[in-house]
């Protein structure tokens, strides 16, 4: 589980999600990726078609240094998004 964003309701999904077994990621969001659209409390569900990992993966992922957009697909209220990052 990937959660974008660590408010109230973000902080709750990852604790849940990883009191149940599920490997979970936190990433929080900076003035960038907040300006791409996406929140606190959505769930990162793939990066570039790759599903999401481990914390350290999605850091190497959607690290500034890659040179390149990515294509974040998530989950927002039950909806599933596909975001573009610069």
């Amino acid at each position: 589980v990937g959660v974008v964003g660590c408010g109230l309701m973000g902080s709750g999904i990852a604790h849940v999600s990883a009191q149940a077994g599920y490997r979970t990621v936190v990433r929080e969001v900076d003035d960038e990726t907040a300006a791409a659209g996406i929140r606190p409390g959505d769930r990162l569900l793939r990066i570039d078609g790759a599903e999401v990992g481990a914390a350290d993966e999605v850091r190497k992922l959607l690290a500034p240094e890659r040179g390149a957009p990515a294509f974040v697909e998530l989950e927002r209220a039950g909806r599933r998004l596909g975001i573009l990052l610069p």
